[in-house]
């Protein structure tokens, strides 16, 4: 025969309670687990929401710069000039030209390449326009700035060189410009 003593009882009952109190509290821990784990979601969500409106923010801010650079630098604004005016005086160092369309399709071409100054500064703001758009087609393929955001005061000048593509395209294709190109054709549809 087995006799229980005290402390055997006593094990017993702390035993029990234990398990008691483990079953107790286990919906309570449950609960508190999944309430932690909504919150710690909700706040990634948040989070994520926070960091792409902050990208967003970063990609207008860096297509603005872009924008302003172009408007702003004497090249690029001279070559949007030349397609937005027929006829106008230009001023070049020493020498002051007056460039109509004519003259800007002529200096597009990609054969009989001696050109004298008027054609020269033609050809130079042209690529640096085009090299900023090439740089701007190329933020876009990567993903630092979106289309729309640059497409709005761009497109007036696509659609202008669209309206006379064939004495561009050459220009374009020859001298490595072909983002550019593409990013034309397709800002100039909007």
């Amino acid at each position: 025969m087995d006799f229980c003593t005290t402390k055997d009882v006593m094990e017993i009952c702390l035993k029990n309670m234990k398990n008691i109190f483990d079953i107790a509290t286990f919906p309570i821990v449950s609960i508190i687990t999944i309430l932690g784990f909504n919150k710690s979601l909700y706040e990634f969500r948040n989070s994520t929401k926070e960091k792409a409106k902050e990208n967003r923010l970063k990609q207008l801010s860096t297509a603005r710069d872009i924008l302003d650079k172009m408007f702003s630098e004497v090249k690029s604004k001279n070559a949007m000039k030349m397609l937005d005016w027929d006829g106008r005086a230009y001023q070049d160092n020493t020498f002051s030209h007056f460039i109509t369309l004519d003259n800007v399709r002529l200096s597009m071409r990609v054969d009989n390449l001696a050109f004298n100054e008027k054609e020269q500064f033609i050809r130079d703001c042209f690529e640096d326009f085009f090299d900023k758009l090439e740089l701007i087609a190329h933020y876009i393929n990567i993903g630092l700035i979106n289309e729309e955001d640059v497409s709005v005061p761009l497109s007036y000048y696509a659609k202008i060189i669209m309206h006379d593509y064939d004495s561009f395209k050459p220009f374009l294709l020859t001298y490595g410009y072909e983002k550019a190109n593409s990013l034309i054709i397709t800002i100039s549809k909007e």
